[in-house]
């Protein structure tokens, strides 16, 4: 399917960035890139393709270089700011933000990995790859768990959870995301759904394509997105049934 001349975002999880984090244009366009891969893969799937296109594989790679060159805003120039106190709480702001922007980072090229495998399970190499790259999303996601950042890391800890193996790392993911500061619910949301995908034992239940099957084996619900103030937020409102 296309939308705005794109394909069209992954339907059961999408996430849009806060301005605050980076260049809102340029992360928007990643997120909603690396959504679409899978839902296209999908798609060849069920045309009979046992491989990504070449034209699926040249979007991939060019999502790589995009999060590759994706950069915060430098730290702010203390001695050309006139607002000293306003500058000071820019700076102290600035690295929780950076440690949030480099979780998604991380957390995007383990999408843009598996996204290209459709329903199919990884190959031990990948799957051992990915097992080294989420330790630092999901460090970095625990470390901001009391921070306003970690408001908006739930896409992250969903998708380096779905691909957690050992069960003393997934118990310190749910002892975080119970302990964080901010009790919304779709941090309840987030646990309850990584519970479900660990206590399945299909194949399936596994990454990104994992997601998608226990949302529809549960019936769970499609991604809010609200926007509020100029910053866009993420809200998972899922149903159980």
């Amino acid at each position: 399917m296309i939308f705005a001349g794109v394909l069209s975002p992954n339907p059961f999880i999408t996430c849009l960035l806060p301005r605050a984090l980076t260049n809102p244009l340029l992360m928007h366009s990643i997120l909603a890139f690396s959504g679409s891969h899978l839902a296209y893969r999908l798609a060849e799937e069920a045309q009979g393709a046992n491989s990504p296109s070449k034209d699926l594989n040249i979007a991939n790679e060019a999502l790589v270089k995009r999060i590759k060159a994706w950069a915060m805003d430098p730290l702010p120039d203390v001695a050309s700011s006139r607002d000293t106190a306003s500058l000071e709480a820019r700076i102290f702001d600035w690295e929780p933000k950076r440690k949030a922007a480099e979780c998604l980072r991380q957390t995007l090229y383990i999408y843009a990995a598996l996204s290209l495998l459709g329903s199919s399970s990884p190959s031990d190499g990948l799957r051992k790859e990915v097992q080294q790259r989420i330790d630092s999303p999901i460090r970095l996601a625990i470390y901001l768990r009391n921070s306003p950042c970690s408001t908006n890391l739930p896409w992250a800890i969903f998708i380096a959870g779905s691909c957690k193996e050992d069960t003393k790392q997934r118990e310190g993911l749910i002892y975080g995301l119970k302990n964080s500061r901010y009790q919304m619910q779709h941090l309840r949301v987030v646990q309850r759904g990584l519970q479900l995908l660990w206590a399945d034992d299909d194949t399936h239940a596994y990454g990104p394509f994992g997601l998608r099957y226990v949302a529809q084996k549960h019936g769970l619900g499609l991604v809010i997105v609200y926007l509020n103030k100029g910053f866009i937020k993420l809200y998972l409102s899922f149903s159980f049934v």
